[in-house]
């Protein structure tokens, strides 16, 4: 039988899948870098936890947070692609104890009206107004941790309120939105007095863990869907309200157990996501340098020299893993791609011309030829060149690039671990040398 054949076939087609898996790869990290897919991802999930998009920007522009940007080539911040669990808790837990003040409320509302900057019909006002609200917001932000009943606290607060006027008065386009937010500001306010009115905890030797439950409760006002989540952390202080400490440690042990859960489903539809856009770029590779899986079969079935060189470098590769302790899968990929630069293999698109009055078609009738019509030249691709059977090379081809692409999606660790393991099984079955 075939056997040893077939295995040789298999091995050759893997060795190459290896290769453009690895480029493949490297591919969607470039463009995953480029359009920052990690960081993007990780914000709507942000956003999605805190059930509002301006208390989401709130939150990223906290200094824990912010800290965790860097720089561009354009020196333009990016949001970070991954934040240690501990410093979300942390920048979560200063959000809520803040959330009941009235610089809070202004603060969300300041980015809410930013947001509304687009009605500004000359693009220089609003880049001007966009700049003067970002000001604002930085003066919010520093006096939200001021008691609102201090001297000092109470002048940037009437600071605050008179310069919103004034937005509304220099961009007329933004007095009506300013005006509802100032009144949503005081509305919500005066709601949150009344919740926490009565709201106190039974020893008052535990201030922050009461500003925290206040903070939850505050919720209610200002984001409903978020308080509802924060309340099975309330739920867990049930026999530790008499602790301080072990209830404050459950809160930011809670907190940081969510975000830690919501990472995890952002990995998985990441990874989902991912093996989408590796797909069609290996697809894409498979139809531009027109690696098809069917065409290198059979190539490698009819070419036994060709499988004896290809075997040759598999072996040659495996004994170096097995000799050298620090060559990992990266390196032996790395040597790959250098060696199978010397393999001959059908990869590229090759094209005959043909006289174009033999009635050129793409999809042929009797009497005419499967070709591409092109500047009145028919050009055939050179594979099909015994036969006219233009739809039966269109399904076939489309099928070996599809096999194509869906393998570099696999990537190239799934391949290797394949690899090793045919290659042990045909080592093992060979059969031992008698003297």
């Amino acid at each position: 039988m075939y056997i040893q054949e077939i295995a040789e076939v298999v091995l050759g087609l893997i060795f190459i899948w290896i290769i453009l898996s690895t480029t493949t790869m490297q591919l969607h990290e470039w463009i995953a870098s480029i359009f920052s897919l990690r960081a993007i991802g990780l914000q709507r999930a942000i956003e999605h936890m805190l059930h509002n998009n301006n208390l989401a920007d709130i939150f990223y522009d906290h200094p824990l947070i912010n800290s965790l940007s860097y720089l561009g080539d354009g020196k333009l911040k990016r949001k970070p692609s991954y934040f240690p669990p501990n410093k979300f808790a942390a920048a979560l837990i200063n959000i809520i104890i803040n959330s009941g003040t009235e610089s809070s409320l202004f603060l969300l509302g300041l980015y809410a009206l930013r947001r509304e900057v687009g009605v500004i019909k000359s693009q220089d006002k609003r880049r001007e107004a966009f700049k003067q609200m970002s000001n604002l917001i930085e003066i919010a932000r520093l006096s939200t941790n001021t008691e609102s009943d201090k001297p000092f606290g109470n002048l940037i607060l009437v600071t605050l309120e008179k310069e919103i006027n004034n937005l509304g008065i220099s961009y007329p386009e933004l007095r009506p939105i300013a005006q509802n937010m100032l009144e949503k500001v005081h509305y919500d306010k005066n709601q949150i007095d009344k919740l926490l009115k009565d709201t106190k905890l039974q020893k008052e030797d535990q201030p922050r863990l009461e500003a925290i439950i206040k903070g939850i409760l505050a919720f209610s006002v200002t984001n409903p869907n978020l308080k509802l989540t924060l309340n099975s952390i309330l739920l867990k202080l049930d026999g530790l309200s008499n602790e301080g400490e072990d209830a404050l440690q459950t809160i930011q042990q809670e907190i940081e157990s969510w975000f830690n859960d919501t990472m995890d489903r952002l990995s998985g539809w990441y990874k989902q996501k991912a093996q989408t856009v590796t797909f069609l770029i290996g697809f894409t590779l498979a139809i531009v340098l027109n690696i098809d899986s069917i065409q290198i079969t059979n190539h490698l079935w009819r070419e036994p020299v060709l499988r004896q060189v290809i075997i040759a470098y598999i072996d040659q590769n495996i004994a170096r893993s097995n000799t050298v302790n620090d060559l990992n899968i990266m390196n032996l990929i790395s040597i790959s791609q250098d060696e199978i630069m010397n393999i001959t293999v059908p990869v590229g698109w090759s094209f005959v011309e043909l006289p174009s009055d033999m009635g050129c078609q793409f999809v042929p009738t009797p009497r005419t030829i499967f070709g591409i019509l092109w500047n009145d030249k028919c050009f055939q691709p050179a594979e099909t060149k015994d036969s006219t059977n233009g739809w039966f090379w269109v399904i076939t081809k489309l099928t070996g690039l599809l096999i194509t692409g869906f393998a570099s999606s696999q990537g190239s660790s799934f391949w290797f671990d394949i690899l090793i393991k045919i290659v042990n099984i045909r080592i093992s079955g060979k059969k031992p040398d008698i003297a």
